[in-house]
């Protein structure tokens, strides 16, 4: 991870999401590390990750696990039960910006986006497939960062996007 560790709060993060039950079938995580890389200065790119965990999860059960403030990283906004396609769903200047997906009705598509001098960038995009909660976090210097949910299209979902600003 480019010589840094993650922060105690993304480590206390991802146990809570392990601990999560899986439903129906046992949990299994996927995680690749992405660069964060502004074009103004790439010797100092930061790590972001992705990751992906099986759950079908209800409304009450994502507020719970999700929802819920996690030390040092305010909730920009949480929503349940959501549908059809969000546009950006925040843009703003943070050092570390997370959206998370709990897809419970078809497959719906995240996107975590950074902004430099030449323009915005993609920290990760990907889908989140029915019955599966996926997440971005991108973190680094502080700049201008957005989240978007798309191809989502009556599709259902909960969301989360916190961050550090």
């Amino acid at each position: 991870m480019a010589g840094a560790a993650a922060p105690d709060e993304l480590h206390d993060a991802q146990a809570r999401v392990d601990a999560t039950p899986a439903q129906p079938a046992p949990a299994t995580t996927s995680a690749a590390v992405l660069v964060d890389a502004s074009l103004a200065d790439a010797s100092k790119a930061l790590p972001s990750t992705v990751g992906v965990q099986r759950s079908a999860l209800t409304a009450t059960e994502f507020d719970t696990i999700y929802c819920n403030p996690v030390s040092g990283f305010p909730i920009y906004s949480c929503m349940t039960n959501r549908t059809n396609n969000t546009g950006w769903l925040l843009e703003q200047q943070a050092t570390l910006m997370q959206i998370t997906v709990n897809a419970y009705r078809g497959n719906v598509s995240i996107r975590l986006q950074y902004h430099n001098i030449t323009g915005w960038h993609d920290t990760d995009a990907f889908t989140v497939n029915e019955n599966h909660t996926g997440f971005i976090l991108g973190y680094g210097s502080r700049k201008n960062r957005r989240a978007e949910v798309y191809n989502a299209t009556g599709d259902g979902f909960h969301r989360l996007i916190h961050g550090n600003t």
